[in-house]
């Protein structure tokens, strides 16, 4: 999916705005023959050659629920089940290529009819596409589920395949990320989690027993507050169940995977009753699907161990699929603004990549964003803050504090000489919000005024050298610095730690000529 940047002007006043036309765009293909695969057959021109990169243990990740296995070469989708006559199976397959770390990769579930596997029916294709994967550089990551797991459960009669890991940790040529999507029974979650980390750190191969290892939404921490209703935020008892997930966290995962998806159910952060009190509550709807996720992924920031990778599950909208009479749950899936603009608060928050999950074309719950779209708008919001990273400096997280009440999200980094602000107003007032802006020499005490219902990132130029400093402010260098309130706002701060991070996405960088730049999303 192409994304066309357009010029809008609504009011007066100048937005940037995400466009999506066209169907033809994958973030894989544009480099050359890679010399692994000349005998596949070749029907048109050779591609320029790019150069080919390879990732490191510090680049960012991007796999896609959808996204299994290399795709067929031509297209038909159909794998032939035995391949022994074919001395190479890859020339079946397209050519996988990794020009920058900005790239999604496959993500197979092997065996237990979530598909192929490293042995048995088509394992060729599994095979096959994790070695092209290994051979151009990037990560190498799997998927566990209920029915491929060593202890499958909630099977409803589909088969399963308790030795698929074994298989897969023997067959694979290294692996760096083993992702679960294990959900539903405490009881079987906790035994196959701490089975599989047995599994995996107990491995003879070096390059498969030091991969990270995450569930989904399993984080550090002792509370979730994006859970819709406060009885059900204490971590160390899930659902009032006893089941401390806090606990299963520290208990041997390394990979910190909150949901941060925009929920339907996520109205209920607006409703006075729910939250015992409006001073617990957001402004609108709108306001809570985006604060709810950057919530949950800077909680697991603020917990999470060092050396340990944050990388949150994200997706377009999730609908609440079950009866609700009372109509309760009521959040309408998010425009695409804020959809782009919720990527770049994770990544600005510590976030090293995203699995992404969403439904089909056709059955997907967002009327305007659809599998593709959001699949490319996603690594597009990405990939356009990567100039606000600098490869060799140590990266500075500025903000790690929400303020549900205000509707106003703000998060930033600090790398090299550049400093990042992405300021969100969704508070519903008249008046604009500034931003006081954190002590560091060379920036000014305060963002300019950003209109409500619009995200504005501005960046700042300043000395490498330029220190943090309470001067003149006195602020706290260690807190998060208040938002400035309009006379029809209530206050925006909350407390939160400059958290130094290194992050090095390897990207060759834009050179900003002017003092400061402003843009908007």
């Amino acid at each position: 999916m192409e994304l066309n940047r357009r010029l809008l002007m609504l009011n007066g006043t100048l937005l940037f705005s995400l466009a999506a036309v066209g169907c033809a765009v994958t973030f894989q293909a544009d480099a050359g023959p890679t010399g692994r695969n000349q005998n596949k057959p070749n029907n048109s021109p050779p591609p320029a050659e790019v150069s080919q990169y390879t990732a490191s243990s510090t680049d960012p990740i991007f796999v896609d629920w959808s996204y299994k296995h290399l795709r067929d070469r031509n297209g038909q989708g159909n794998y032939p089940s035995n391949v022994s006559n074919i001395p190479d199976p890859r020339v079946l397959l397209e050519d996988f290529r990794y020009p920058s770390a900005n790239t999604y990769v496959p993500m197979p579930h092997p065996d237990g009819a979530h598909g192929p596997g490293f042995t048995g029916w088509r394992s060729w294709l599994v095979n096959s596409s994790m070695s092209e994967v290994a051979d151009a550089g990037a990560p190498v990551s799997i998927l566990i589920r209920n029915r491929n797991c060593p202890f499958p459960y909630d099977t409803q009669g589909r088969p399963t395949a308790p030795d698929a890991l074994r298989h897969a940790l023997d067959a694979l040529p290294k692996l760096d990320y083993l992702f679960m999507d294990l959900e539903g029974d405490h009881e079987k979650i906790e035994q196959n989690i701490h089975e599989i980390i047995r599994m995996v750190r107990t491995h003879p191969n070096p390059r498969i027993s030091n991969a990270f290892i995450g569930n989904y939404d399993d984080f550090p921490g002792l509370r979730d507050e994006g859970q819709i209703y406060p009885q059900n935020r204490d971590r160390t008892s899930y659902y009032n169940s006893g089941f401390d997930r806090n606990a299963l966290y520290n208990s041997g995962l390394t990979v910190a995977m909150p949901a941060a998806y925009p929920y339907e159910s996520f109205s209920m952060h607006t409703a006075p009753g729910a939250q015992q009190g409006v001073q617990n509550t957001s402004p609108n709807d709108r306001a809570a699907m985006l604060w709810a996720p950057v919530e949950r992924v800077s909680d697991a920031k603020r917990n999470l161990p060092a050396g340990h990778r944050l990388v949150p599950w994200v997706s377009n909208y999730i609908k609440y699929n079950r009866p609700d009479p009372n109509d309760m749950y009521h959040a309408a899936p998010p425009p695409a603004e804020d959809a782009r603009a919720l990527i770049q608060h994770l990544r600005l928050r510590g976030a090293n990549g995203y699995v992404l999950f969403t439904s089909d074309d056709a059955q997907t719950n967002h009327p305007g964003l659809s599998y593709n779209q959001y699949r490319a708008l996603a690594l597009n919001a990405w990939s356009s803050i990567d100039s606000s990273f600098d490869d060799e400096a140590e990266t500075q997280i500025l903000n790690l504090g929400t303020d549900k009440h205000s509707g106003i999200v703000w998060s930033g980094v600090r790398s090299g000489g550049k400093v990042t602000i992405l300021v969100s107003n969704l508070s519903g007032n008249s008046s604009p919000t500034v931003i006081r802006l954190p002590a560091i020499e060379g920036l000014p005490e305060t963002t300019d005024p950003v209109p409500n219902g619009t995200h504005r990132l501005f960046v700042y130029e300043v000395s490498s050298s330029a220190t943090m400093s309470d001067a003149d402010r006195g602020a706290d260098p260690g807190a998060n610095p208040p938002a400035e309130t309009s006379p029809d706002q209530g206050g925006s701060g909350s407390e939160a730690a400059v958290v130094a991070v290194k992050q090095t996405p390897k990207k060759k960088r834009r050179v900003f000529r002017s003092k400061r730049m402003t843009n908007r999303n």
